[in-house]
This record gives structure tokens, sequence and C-alpha cells, in this order.
């Protein structure tokens, strides 16, 4: 969402960021973004920073394009936003207090507003997020996506917060839209599972799709 959010405003998928460590100076004191896994490259394209899920590139575009900007497109779509956004930048990242079912009105709204673009002409599908996010040879998923859900076109993404507390998988497959929430739902404090949204709450989407008898659909804006 916020990376569709950046070409809205006039970047390109085929941009390239650096992935170098950085530090923004807020009131509360100084924030450094920190990814997953470390990039292996020193720049990489937009489409790649999305695919991989990177904090890094994605809160350096967002203060090179400016918080009030994001803010004022990102505030109507995202329920709880704090304001000012500059001085909450890991609400990019997901850091939002947000229900399961707040999760899937967010994206269903997200894919929705994109497929009407895709059906009016406005945008390619072959260069969306949606499109880019279905490609499981390429995104978090690459490594754990297996059987036919493998070669199939179905958007996904990944989210993993609080050290691993918190895993969770939207999926849409041009018919259905999924959400699943894999996490630690009491005495939280202390608690470090260490795992993340593609180890855990993929896995059982896959694993449902792939054993349920019944065709895998792909995405399509029809």
């Amino acid at each position: 969402m916020v990376y569709d959010t950046f070409i809205d405003l006039g970047k390109e998928f085929n941009d390239l960021v650096s992935t170098a460590p950085l530090t923004l100076n807020l009131k509360s004191g100084p924030w450094s973004p920190k990814d997953y896994s470390k990039a292996k490259q020193d720049k990489i394209t937009l489409k790649q920073a999305l695919q991989k899920s990177k904090n890094i590139p994605l809160i350096r575009v967002a203060k090179e394009i400016g918080f009030e900007k994001l803010e004022e497109q990102l505030g109507p779509r995202i329920p709880h936003l704090r304001r000012p956004l500059a001085e909450y930048p890991s609400q990019l990242l997901g850091a939002i207090e947000l229900s399961l079912e707040e999760v899937f009105l967010v994206y269903k709204e997200f894919i929705d507003r994109k497929c009407e673009e895709i059906r009016t002409g406005a945008r390619e599908f072959e260069n969306s997020s949606l499109y880019f996010m279905s490609m499981a040879d390429k995104t978090t998923i690459s490594r754990l996506a297996a059987g036919a859900l493998r070669n199939a076109n179905v958007f996904g993404k990944t989210g993993t917060s609080n050290n691993g507390l918190d895993n969770w998988y939207f999926a849409f497959d041009g018919n259905n839209y999924y959400v699943i929430w894999f996490g630690v739902d009491s005495k939280r404090d202390g608690v470090n599972m260490r795992v993340s949204g593609a180890s855990t709450a993929f896995l059982i989407f896959q694993d449902f799709m792939n054993k349920r008898g019944k065709q895998i659909s792909e995405i399509m804006c029809e």
C-alpha cells in the first residue's frame, strides 16, 4: 500500500534506492529502521524492495517524498494512523494497532481500488503491485512456496512484527480474500518467538490451498 502511494506520487517501480542504513532524528530520539534480512546489493529497485519487504528503502523514499504528502494520502485509508506521520514513521512499516478484521478491510479496499484502475486502463496489470506481489519466486515466500501455489499468480503479503509475536499473511486469488494471523495471544511480555509471517501464517495458507481439493484460481481484475 505504501509503495503504491510512492507510485501515485511520481515514483517508478524501476527507480533505484539505497539499502544503506539511515537514522531519523525524531522528537522522541534517533530512530533507525531495520530489515529482517540484510540486502545483498547497495541499491535495489522499488519493485525489489516491495517484493522482499525491505524497510530501509521504504523509509528512505518516504523521507524523500515527504511524510506530509504520504500522511495526506494514507490517512483516509489506514485506521488509527497517528499524526504527524513524520514523528511516527514506523507506522509505514506496519507498526499500527489493527484488528484482524481491520487488516482484512484495509487490504480489500486497496485491492479493489487497484483492480478498478486496471479495469479502466489507468494502470497496467503487469506494472502493478498486484502483479509483482503474485510472483511467488520473487517475494518473501520464495523459499517456502511449493506445490500448485508456487506456480499460481496469487497476490500475497507477509507481515512480521513485535519480534515475531505477530505474524500474518494476506492473500487474494482473484475470487476470495484471505487473512491469517499467527502469534502469541497472551503473556506477551518477554516472549520472543523468532518466527516470521512467511514461516508461519503463509504456510497455513499454502497448506489449505494445496490440499483443499480445488483448482487454485489466479488474480484477475475482472
